[in-house]
């Protein structure tokens, strides 16, 4: 499988908002130092919580607990196969939630055309379904509203992937220009369901909250009468682990083998020198 599915969406509403029906409280998730997923999480929360608020129950649903079962059985409910791992109740919490867009177009598309370019078959929307075209950079995108209360905007690959393509797509609604246009003629597709990596989540913190594991997984369907899109993030997180301190702006982070010297003042040669291997340094605490 090399198509990409991104939102941030689901993995908001399963951060911050199941969190504070179970526990009582919102908890403030924090991303590691050097980790790119969890600041670009973390950074795009308000967004995501503000279209998350404008979505109804059956569009966006989410469930927490300290019983991974529970969790488990709400994603197979709604239709997707990602399991968290049990790791019991004690000083757990699982979450997960659930997005579900389904936007048919304003007039059903005609059938019987063909993507000569890639070879497969194709539907037209036409003025009736009130197609739009801009213009961005000089890259043509369509934009064809929905009955769902979203549009679908298309146009040809970036070369941007993963969660990435969100950031691209902010800056081509910036960017992009009304222009002169009729229809569109757009593929089908039919993806029953595809995994996210979400993996760099783990690590993530809340106060003595971290997470553990994190699932993601996607759903897309594009015919001549609408467009779907479904996804579905779960994550585990345990209360009480030791954390890891960060290290403070301007540290020099000796993340390698150890060469070291051993110098005493007002004298060029070293009482000292060595190159500990990696193989070689501790893997416990050493006080003395």
């Amino acid at each position: 499988m090399t198509s990409f599915f991104a939102t941030t969406v689901p993995v908001a509403d399963a951060l911050w908002n199941a969190p504070k029906t179970y526990l009582g409280m919102g908890l403030d998730w924090q991303a590691e130092q050097d980790n790119w997923l969890q600041k670009f999480v973390v950074s795009h929360k308000n967004p995501s919580i503000a279209l998350a608020a404008t979505l109804n129950p059956e569009e966006l649903a989410s469930i927490a607990s300290n019983t991974c079962q529970l969790v488990n059985d709400f994603l197979k409910a709604k239709g997707f196969n990602i399991q968290l791992q049990d790791q019991g109740p004690s000083n757990m919490l699982y979450a997960a939630s659930v997005l579900k867009l389904l936007g048919e177009f304003l007039a059903g598309g005609e059938t019987d055309y063909r993507l000569r370019e890639i070879g497969k078959p194709a539907f037209r929307l036409g003025r009736e379904a009130k197609v739009k075209h801009f213009d961005f950079n000089g890259q043509r995108v369509v934009v064809i509203p929905t009955n769902g209360g979203f549009s679908l905007l298309v146009t040809r690959p970036t070369g941007v992937v993963g969660f990435r393509m969100l950031d691209d797509w902010t800056n081509i609604l910036h960017t992009m220009k009304p222009t002169r246009g009729n229809g569109v003629l757009l593929p089908m597709a039919k993806i029953d369901e595809v995994g996210i990596d979400v993996k760099d989540l783990c690590g993530m913190f809340a106060e003595d909250w971290i997470v553990q594991e994190a699932l993601m997984a996607a759903k897309f369907a594009l015919t001549p009468k609408s467009v779907r899109f479904e996804a579905a993030f779960a994550y585990s997180a345990r209360k009480g682990m030791t954390m890891e301190k960060l290290p403070q702006i301007g540290d020099y982070v000796a993340d390698h083998a150890l060469y070291f010297a051993l110098v005493k003042r007002n004298h060029w040669l070293p009482l000292a020198a060595g190159m500990v291997d990696v193989e070689d340094l501790s893997s416990i605490v050493v006080n003395s």
